[in-house]
């Protein structure tokens, strides 16, 4: 039966980082780049030790509410736009009955009709789509659009701004977990100094005493 080969620990990490960095478009970050470098060819490890991942890791940028955002944005634009629809609207027609009504007037001398009354009925001179009546409707469904454009896209920029925050902790957990497994495998690679050395022995009598401590404290009960 052939051998499986055993991955090492250093090409376990590195797959753990491309595989992060690949996920969030990071891999020209340079702490990573050479990083990845270092743990495949198991060189200046020491080195790389000596840097503390937590600070030197790039951050992921959350993009689940960046659609939200965007579309938040667009409706926004459209809502300042049509703010000024009804009173340009308004004008046009009130420009169109005054034309028509020049006309009218023109052709019967006689009549006696007032401006708005003439804007009102039209007296088949003024048509529908500037009387007044309609103008009134039309004014009021842009209204009601803006109103709708403005919920909405408050709406929407509310449910990004949540959405990204959620994401952004769940990416601020992957790169914590991620610099710890980081920091783990290459606090082994350290160079031993002296302080290192004191580091060790200091951590090592601490872990005897409170060993003999639990030892004496057994033998007692």
């Amino acid at each position: 039966m052939p051998r499986i080969p055993k991955l090492e620990k250093n090409r376990i990490l590195a797959e753990l980082i491309e595989r992060w960095a690949r996920k969030y478009g990071l891999m020209r970050d340079p702490y990573v780049a050479r990083l990845l470098v270092a743990l495949k060819e198991n060189q200046n490890l020491a080195m790389w030790s000596a840097m503390e991942p937590m600070q030197m890791l790039p951050y992921a940028t959350p993009v689940s509410g960046l659609k939200l955002q965007k579309i938040a944005a667009r409706l926004s634009i459209l809502r300042n736009a049509l703010v000024f629809a009804p009173v340009a609207f308004t004008w046009l027609a009130v420009g169109q009955a005054t034309t028509a009504f020049q006309k009218f007037v023109e052709t019967n001398s006689t009549a006696t009709v007032n401006f708005l009354e003439f804007w009102q009925n039209g007296y088949d001179v003024l048509d529908e789509k500037w009387r007044i009546s309609t103008v009134a409707l039309t004014d009021a469904l842009i209204v009601f659009i803006v109103i709708f454009l403005s919920v909405g896209a408050t709406y929407l920029a509310d449910l990004a701004n949540d959405r990204s925050q959620e994401e952004d902790s769940v990416l601020l957990e992957e790169r914590a977990e991620l610099a710890l497994a980081i920091k783990e495998y290459l606090y082994t690679k350290q160079t031993v100094t002296r302080l290192t050395l004191n580091q060790g022995i200091a951590t090592a009598i601490e872990n005897l005493v409170e060993a003999t401590e639990n030892l004496q404290k057994r033998r007692r009960k």
